[in-house]
């Protein structure tokens, strides 16, 4: 399977009235195209066209959809159809990016509502790779609903990209409906702008510094 780029590119696109909408549902034609944005298989913008029944030609999300669909990254339903507009859930989530963990990465099942479900074993390789941690009452709720702003901290989380606050620069982008005082302000600024980086002293390299815009 392609790996992740290297680079911090930009992987989510805010809407045309200036908003990024943080806490509203993402759709799986829109995971699919965060996920194509970040693959560096310099192949990727091959046409590959889509055998699902619900993806033609022409739509935003042929291309990235289709791809994904031929590198067995994504699956459809057993009706033929893939349904890329509708909420992506979280367990769907987990196993779209299952195929990008580490080799055996497993652990036992820590959230109370997981247990026998048919994504257990992804759900659990995300708990061991630090992607995921589930909610404060210990469950995960598989089949809820996964926020714009949840994908993007899950993403991040696997891509070791991660910026304080204090220094995002003044020429990164800016949302209407995201204030820095929202949870996932850095997260979401940080997946909108593709940046240059060196990692900041201290805290184990965990944040970066930008050291500027990338086209």
């Amino acid at each position: 399977m392609a790996g992740f780029l290297a680079d911090h590119v930009k992987y989510i696109n805010g809407y045309p009235d200036g908003t990024v909408r943080p806490e509203a549902d993402i759709s799986r034609a829109e995971v699919s195209a965060m996920i194509f944005r970040l693959l560096s298989d310099p192949g990727k913008n091959e046409t590959l066209p889509s055998a699902f029944l619900d993806v033609s030609d022409g739509e935003w999300y042929a291309q990235p959809i289709g791809y994904l669909e031929n590198k067995k990254i994504v699956n459809g339903y057993g009706d033929g159809y893939f349904k890329p507009d509708a909420p992506i859930t979280r367990a769907e989530f987990m196993s779209l990016i299952y195929g990008f963990s580490e080799p055996n990465a497993s652990a036992a099942a820590v959230f109370s509502d997981t247990a026998g479900h048919w994504a257990s074993e992804y759900i659990n390789a995300a708990v061991a790779n630090g992607w995921i941690l589930g909610y404060p009452d210990g469950t995960f709720m598989p089949e809820g609903r996964l926020s714009r702003a949840e994908t993007v901290t899950i993403i991040n989380r696997m891509l070791q990209r991660a910026v304080e606050p204090g220094d995002i620069p003044d020429w990164a982008p800016s949302f209407a409906d995201l204030p820095e005082q929202h949870w996932s302000y850095a997260q979401i600024i940080e997946a909108s702008c593709s940046h240059g980086f060196t990692r900041k002293e201290g805290a184990g390299g965990k944040f970066e510094i930008w050291t500027g815009m990338l086209d």
